[in-house]
């Protein structure tokens, strides 16, 4: 082997290292844009079933915060800010 062989050899090993990523990449894309729409529509349903629920769970929670979104469903009831009040919303964002 001569030094212009093994020059190329080493150019073209360097770029198949460099290119790996890309390749991953683009069969990652190829994949996701194979998946069946059901699929990708049930994941939306289910997000956005989990949005509808926290949104409604965190304005009960933060009254002062839906009145100010204009949103007066649950006006009148303000809730006093306590160390247990606190443990009682860390535990339920945990549950989320």
């Amino acid at each position: 082997m001569n030094a212009g062989s093994a020059r190329v050899r080493a150019v073209a090993a360097a770029l198949g290292r460099a290119a790996r990523p890309l390749a991953a990449a683009a069969l990652c894309a190829l994949l996701a844009a194979a998946l069946p729409a059901r699929v990708a529509q049930a994941s939306d349903a289910a997000f956005d079933r989990l949005a509808a629920r926290f949104l409604d769970e965190w304005l009960e929670r933060r009254p002062h915060v839906a009145t100010r979104l204009g949103l007066h469903r649950w006006d009148g009831r303000l809730r006093v800010v306590t160390p247990q009040s606190v443990a009682s919303d860390l535990a339920w964002l945990r549950g989320i």
